[in-house]
């Protein structure tokens, strides 16, 4: 009888400690996952706007860049055509070849009042005429003093050229062209998708997006996506407030840290980043970089 007393008490002896040990254990164990999960959320955060900080700043870089080209290219075009203008004696194909080599611009045509090629630097494309449709006919049928055009496609030579046309008092009009190729390839490198294809070979990013205001998807490592409208709720948000939105979700079932990120443009948003992270890839390569670190 003595001994089951003793039996009894001793249970009861280290059953109590051994509770509030294992409470207190489960305690600290959970403490310590959540803020593990709390710093890897960070630190997926921190790595995902790093990442669209950057190629935001190069975008808009880009952007501003083209835009001074762009001017500069209009700028020169236009003094060039209305100096040619002030000739008397420009309708000669010899005398444009020679303003052309003065003034370091590719193309110059000299058109009659129906759009044929009359003149030309080099004599090139003489007797040419422009049909329904075609940007030159669009100009002539314009009624437009003077018109730059954006960068295009060449319908002749397959080139890219920057067009500018000036038109005469007779109807008859003058357009010029510089060869545009070495900007477009220039300009090229900092294009979204290209800037998109570079960082999706990397294996814990899940997707990027590239996101009009218009909630248009203009560029994305999932090309299957490119063209189509994006109505999530977070994009809504990220647009009306102009604030970054971060959520961690499920997506094929696979765990994700998900970041839409803003990209003003003189205080307008004129679109965002979507950044789609795998959380057990970034996670492994965190623990791979502490270890390192180490």
């Amino acid at each position: 009888m003595k001994k089951s007393r003793i039996k009894n008490l001793d249970l009861r002896y280290f059953a109590i400690p051994f509770t509030v040990i294992l409470a207190l254990f489960s305690v600290f164990m959970y403490r310590d996952v959540m803020q593990r999960v709390t710093g890897m959320n960070e630190e997926l955060e921190q790595y995902a706007l790093a990442i669209t900080d950057r190629y935001t700043s190069s975008l808009l870089n880009a952007s501003d860049a083209q835009e001074i080209i762009e001017q500069l290219l209009e700028d020169k075009l236009q003094i060039v055509s209305e100096a040619i203008l002030l000739l008397e004696d420009r309708k000669d194909s010899d005398k444009l070849t020679e303003i052309g080599e003065r003034f370091q611009v590719d193309e110059i045509h000299l058109y009659d009042p129906s759009g044929e090629i009359i003149y030309s630097k080099g004599n090139k494309y003489v007797g040419w005429k422009a049909y329904e449709g075609h940007p030159v006919d669009a100009f002539m049928k314009s009624g437009a003093k003077y018109l730059v055009e954006d960068i295009r496609k060449d319908s002749e030579s397959e080139n890219y050229y920057k067009y500018a046309y000036i038109r005469d008092a007779d109807g008859s009009f003058i357009q010029i062209g510089i060869h545009t190729d070495k900007i477009r390839y220039f300009l090229d490198r900092f294009t979204v998708q290209r800037m998109i294809d570079q960082l999706a070979d990397y294996d814990y990013i899940h997707n990027l997006m590239f996101i009009s205001s218009d909630l248009t998807v203009e560029a994305s490592s999932l090309k299957e996506y490119i063209g189509r409208q994006a109505e999530e709720n977070q994009f809504l948000k990220t647009l009306a407030t102009g604030e970054i939105h971060t959520e961690r979700t499920v997506l094929k079932n696979q765990e994700v840290f998900r970041v839409c990120v803003p990209v003003k443009k003189k205080a307008t948003t004129m679109a965002f980043w979507q950044c789609t992270g795998k959380l057990r890839k970034a996670a492994l390569r965190s623990e791979e970089s502490s270890f390192r670190a180490s």
